[in-house]
């Protein structure tokens, strides 16, 4: 088993003399080109900020050496703009490897991640743009760490009461299309029955004339408004209750006309009929609380209607007792259809809640950040709004100093302490990716969204020493950008950016305003 890190070079400089958003154009550009490169049996991903991670499983050491190489060297040989002097975009990597698999696989991962990382900064203070391998003696890595990482409950989606309703009325969108198609086609052998009744059915006159009053007036009409319905959207949360009562009523007509045709010697609408009309309340994706009673309710009525009003043979109750039995596979089977999607949705809504999440401090990532500030900056804002983004100061020289793993940790911390900031004023934060967080901010003035956001930079400072050892404390710097009716999400963000960047160029620890361009030009407060 074997692990690379690859490391933007001099990512850092890139961000503050550019911005984050040619910064996250050009991560998108490397991961682009990795994901080209790569090759079956390698498995490449961004683990945050300006790092990549390859994995190899059962690849001999000399072939990892090799494609790790290969993966640097294509970056470089992109040309991908720094606008550091004008020189291309560079990765140094590192790599670790391992054929002893005898240990807890979760433990051998942490091992080989903490071994590559320090081979990366191996290479790093050689010099950058080039790799090394770890070849000292394995470093020792606790078992577990005082990180509060989210839970499995807290990242997945709690299977309540709210979710239990999401899934319904999915459930019952998902069965709408199959709804019309069956009714269309019902409606379909009507209309086939009144105009084929006397030549190819040759059907009595006299029952023919019965026949035809009763699909006028009873069996189709039911249809005709199911579908008519399900054409207008405000009646789609309704579907699968339309639906039950047309089926109720197509089969009540139907059952008038047998027991008014029956005794007269006109089998004209045999009991499997009204039968298939029931049954098919089972494919239609209808919730099990409305499609059981329902079933129930209507293979009674049609059996007391057989054995009450009609004569009883012996092949009547074999047919009666026949849907009666399909009637329960039919019930069964759409149980088990209702389970299998529950269990389907339940595994998209946990995927699309992860593909939301940071893993590592459990916040809404930077794609929740960008579907919020979208929905915001679309609807109408009655009240100030802002937008702040956090950078915590010279991580960069912490994780060189101490490795990934502690900045791990210490990220961990730093989005807690700006996510309590921004819970009590009843938003929540987002970490958009390295060393970066934000909020999407508001109250009743913009003086108060300021007060929050300096309290979030107030809030990094405070926390207690990381490395005592190094004498330095953490700080971050901001930039708020209090929203423009014009504004689009773009503009918010990027206004916010470049507040941020003037927050750096100025001292760092400290937030600088945009309050846009109806008020006044910015200013700039002591964290």
């Amino acid at each position: 088993m074997s692990v690379a890190i690859l490391d933007v070079d001099h990512f850092k400089a890139l961000n503050d003399l550019r911005g984050h958003i040619v910064g996250d154009e050009c991560l998108a550009a490397v991961g682009a080109r990795l994901t080209a490169e790569s090759t079956d049996g390698e498995f490449v991903a961004r683990i945050g900020g300006e790092e990549f991670i390859v994995f190899w499983v059962d690849a001999a050491p000399e072939q990892v050496r090799a494609r790790t190489e290969q993966l640097r060297r294509a970056v470089r040989d992109a040309d991908l703009p720094s606008g550091i002097d004008g020189a291309p975009l560079t990765l140094s990597t590192g790599l670790a490897t391992t054929a002893d698999l005898d240990a807890d696989l979760d433990a051998i991962r942490r091992r080989l991640t903490a071994e590559a990382d320090r081979a990366l900064y191996r290479a790093k203070s050689s010099g950058r743009d080039r790799s090394a391998v770890f070849a000292e003696d394995p470093v020792t890595v606790p078992e577990t760490d005082d990180v509060d990482r989210p839970s499995h409950e807290q990242v997945t989606a709690v299977h309540d009461d709210a979710a239990e309703r999401r899934f319904l009325s999915d459930f019952n969108a998902h069965g709408r299309r199959s709804r019309q198609v069956i009714m269309a086609a019902f409606l379909l052998v009507c209309a086939l029955i009144l105009v084929f009744q006397n030549t190819v059915l040759q059907i009595p006159a006299a029952a023919g004339r019965i026949g035809s009053r009763f699909l006028i007036f009873g069996i189709m009409p039911p249809g005709v408004v199911f579908l008519a319905t399900s054409l207008i959207r405000r009646f789609d949360r309704w579907s699968a209750e339309i639906y039950v009562v047309c089926v109720a009523v197509i089969v009540m007509a139907q059952d008038i006309q047998r027991v008014i045709q029956l005794p007269k010697g006109y089998d004209v609408v045999p009991m499997l009929m009204p039968a298939a009309v029931i049954l098919s309340l089972g494919v239609v994706s209808i919730r099990l609380r409305l499609l059981l009673p329902a079933m129930a309710l209507l293979v009674g009525a049609l059996t007391v209607v057989e054995l009450a009003m009609l004569p009883i043979t012996g092949y009547g109750v074999i047919e009666l007792l026949s849907v009666i039995v399909m009637a329960g596979v039919v019930a069964r089977f759409a149980q088990r259809v209702q389970d299998a999607s529950r269990l389907d949705w339940q595994t998209s809504e946990e995927l699309t809640h992860r593909s939301l999440v940071d893993a590592l401090t459990g916040l809404p990532n930077r794609r929740r950040f960008d579907i919020d500030l979208g929905r915001l900056v679309a609807g109408v804002r009655s009240a100030p709004w802002g937008v702040v983004i956090l950078d915590a100061d010279r991580l960069k020289d912490y994780n060189d100093a101490f490795g990934h793993p502690a900045g791990d940790a210490l990220l961990s911390r730093i989005g807690n302490a700006v996510d309590a900031v921004a819970i009590t004023a009843g938003m929540r934060a987002y970490r958009l990716g390295g060393e970066e967080f934000a909020a999407i901010l508001t109250a009743t003035t913009v003086t108060e969204i300021e007060r929050t956001a300096r309290t979030m930079v107030a809030a990094v400072e405070s926390l207690s020493n990381p490395a005592p050892s190094a004498g330095t404390v953490m700080t971050a710097s901001a930039g708020l950008a209090i929203l423009h009716p014009d504004d689009d999400a773009a503009t918010a963000y990027r206004r916010a950016d470049n507040a941020l960047y003037r927050a750096k160029s100025t001292g760092r620890n400290r937030l600088v305003t945009d309050r846009g361009p109806a008020r006044s030009a910015g200013a700039a407060s002591r964290g």
